[in-house]
């Protein structure tokens, strides 16, 4: 019963961290929706998406991406049908408008809609005049592109961040597309997919954070696919304790899964990975439990694992029970 508590803790502060990146995720769909109200879905009618590249191209050929470039996407309906552009809103001037926007933080809201929703027409043309908008607003305003282009078109999505330099701003990429996509509608195969990319990302700096959230929500979906695609590209990286870490919190979110992971790891086949599972168990256990998690402790191989999780459990059993 005690082990049952404990791993009803770590589920809320796994919750926690879910919670976190659904909020992140729902505030961009909610941003999406709130410009596709204006929009009229400009995808579906060949006249919306004309209007789109005649106004919207050019305009962005500056560096300077102001309101009144932006109006093809967020005129009134009546303009839309008639092509003509207004000048005012509700008698506001366009500058009027604009500032409005900024003061009430609506601006950034509409701009990363306007680059989201153009890439669903023209992905190529959004992604170049992103990498053109102003110096501090080029990552966030590629980043909404590619999320509309991953959107409709994955694969060319992803070709197109993997001819990107290996730096931090392409790690940023990496997890922008797969964060824009809801993982409980992702199935084993597109999550095998997923993986094989994630496989060429390696080299990333920061990427060790994309893969632990990944592989914890894929092996909702597909456990074995996961633990396989760890054991086939983590067995030498750095990082592979940190991932498996993580992943091995997410094995704890339900009494029931926890059940089922102790049985899986028991059956667990002998080797380095299996080591590195064990190791992340006892950080799990030890402290609903010292005198279990030793007893996983001693089924490590590796000398230096072994010793680490029984200092651990050593130390949970010495320290004075909280009241």
């Amino acid at each position: 019963m005690k082990l049952r508590q404990e791993s009803k803790k770590l589920l809320a502060a796994f919750a926690l961290v879910l919670a976190t990146s659904e909020c992140r995720q729902k505030t961009e769909e909610s941003t999406a929706t709130l410009s596709k109200t204006a929009v009229a879905t400009h995808t579906a009618t060949g006249r919306n998406a004309t209007l789109l590249a005649q106004h919207a191209g050019p305009a962005f050929a500056g560096n300077e991406v102001s309101y009144e470039k932006m109006t093809p996407c967020y005129v009134a309906p009546k303009a839309k049908e008639t092509g003509l552009l207004p000048n005012v809103w509700a008698g506001r001037s366009a500058q009027e408008e604009e500032a409005r926007l900024r003061a009430n933080d609506l601006w950034r809201e509409k701009k990363l809609a306007f680059f989201r929703e153009w890439a669903e027409v023209d992905p190529k043309a959004a992604i170049e005049a992103a990498r053109n908008t102003d110096r501090d607003s080029i990552t966030v305003c590629t980043v909404a592109a590619l999320q509309g282009w991953y959107k409709n078109d994955p694969s060319t999505a992803r070709a197109w961040v993997d001819t990107q330099p290996e730096n931090a701003e392409r790690t940023t990429y990496v997890h922008s597309i797969l964060a824009s996509e809801a993982p409980e509608v992702v199935d084993a195969v597109a999550w095998e997919q997923r993986g094989q990319w994630l496989s060429g990302q390696l080299s990333l700096p920061g990427i060790y954070a994309v893969i632990s959230e990944q592989v914890s929500q894929w092996s909702v979906i597909d456990r074995e696919g996961a633990v396989q695609w760890m054991e086939a590209e983590l067995a030498e990286s750095i990082h592979r304790q940190q991932i498996v870490d993580q992943w091995m919190v997410g094995q704890f979110s339900t009494d029931e899964r926890f059940a089922d992971t102790t049985q899986w790891l028991q059956n667990y086949a002998q080797g380095e990975m299996r080591d590195a599972f064990l190791l992340s168990y006892v950080k799990q256990v030890v402290n609903a439990d010292a005198a279990v998690a030793k007893q996983w402790a001693d089924l490590i191989q590796d000398e230096k694992l072994r010793e680490h999780a029984s200092a651990l459990c050593e130390e949970n059993a010495n320290a004075p029970e909280k009241e």
